[in-house]
């Protein structure tokens, strides 16, 4: 039994842990920008720069043909980068400043473009190039978690991932919500995305840890609401077997 504790992944000991929370953030905010754009985005195009649905089908699938030159240029400059001597630490820094800056720059110049053909246009590639170029992300955040502990790396991923599922939950259907209240694309869909990419910048970049960490030898007791269920847990059973007359015979 003590073996098979040692071998448990520490996830109490993940989520006490600054670093990973900073992770989650970021995490939770590159995954808003990617989720509400990506099931969107068809709907802005027909709606807003009046493009055919078909054409809109077709214009969506251009992010992430976008994404796969960008991660392939992030992977070779990360690379490059550490094989020139500069720090992992500074390489991650900068891909993520890549990764949520340089779209945000994108969103905002979409947003001041006219809606007439040239405009609509130019705003094609303004969305292009930002939900493309935020895949920066693999040379900074996606490498983080390994940088944190080669042994946990993939449940740390997973951990953060949980955090990320969270704006295709709530996100999605918020910027619905926010479209139908104010029929304003720039309220519901621009304005979240470039604050939470300009937020997980700026926590990642002043806050994120690139230093192993020892997860075995940190706290993992369980929180205060772990307890309460466990004691609540107790009571009932004990409630359940006053009621049952073949658990009070034992």
């Amino acid at each position: 039994q003590q073996q098979q504790q040692q071998q448990s992944i520490p996830y109490r000991a993940f989520l006490r842990s600054h670093a990973v929370r900073v992770l989650m953030f970021t995490h939770f905010s590159h995954n808003w920008f990617h989720y509400t754009w990506l099931a969107w985005l068809p709907t802005y195009l027909t709606s807003s720069l009046s493009v055919d649905l078909t054409s809109a089908a077709h214009i969506a699938l251009l992010p992430p043909v976008a994404g796969v030159v960008a991660s392939a240029a992030a992977g070779v400059c990360g690379d490059g980068l550490v094989k020139l001597g500069v720090p992992t630490r500074i390489v991650r820094k900068l891909a993520q400043s890549v990764a949520f800056c340089v779209p945000t720059g994108f969103l905002a110049a979409a947003m001041q473009l006219p809606h007439d053909s040239q405009g609509s246009m130019l705003t094609v590639g303004c969305i292009t190039a930002a939900l493309g170029i935020s895949s920066f992300s693999l040379a900074g955040l996606y490498c983080s978690h390994q940088d944190l502990s080669k042994r946990y790396a993939s449940a740390l991923l997973g951990l953060t991932n949980v955090a990320g599922s969270i704006p295709g939950i709530i996100g999605v259907a918020l910027v619905g919500f926010l479209y139908d209240t104010t029929d304003d694309w720039q309220i519901s869909l621009f304005l979240p995305s470039a604050t939470l990419l300009v937020a997980g910048a700026a926590v990642y970049i002043s806050q994120s840890q690139h230093d192993q960490v020892d997860f075995d030898t940190l706290d993992n007791s369980p929180f205060p609401p772990e307890l309460w269920l466990q004691q609540r847990k107790v009571a009932v059973g004990k409630w359940f077997r006053r009621l049952l007359p073949w658990k009070r015979e034992e």
